[in-house]
């Protein structure tokens, strides 16, 4: 199923991801297409997990308070393997997220 951008949501991330203001809201995104926006980081850890586990394709978790928490993307040593990167767990106990 290819997943098709709808603008208002593409705008509303890009104006918000990482501006640092409230209410923190989360943003994931499959391909860079947004498919999910919500102010529960337990509903949008969820969907990222689910779709980062059973999908391999990219995959991120975004929010306002930060940026980027947490993605499945392609690994630096430019090979077509995926890699995970979850910074949710550590970013609760620093305080940064409240789940």
């Amino acid at each position: 199923m290819t997943k098709q951008k709808i603008k208002a949501l593409e705008v509303l991330a890009s104006d918000m991801v990482g501006d640092s203001k409230k209410p923190n809201l989360f943003f994931v995104s499959v391909k860079g297409v947004i498919i999910t926006i919500t102010r529960s980081f337990e509903i949008a850890y969820q969907e990222w997990q689910t779709l980062s586990y059973n999908n391999n394709q990219e995959t991120s978790l975004e929010d306002r308070q930060t940026g980027t928490l947490a993605t499945l993307q392609p690994k630096e040593d430019n090979s077509k393997q995926l890699e995970k990167i979850d910074d949710t767990h550590w970013m609760i106990r620093k305080g940064w997220i409240c789940p």
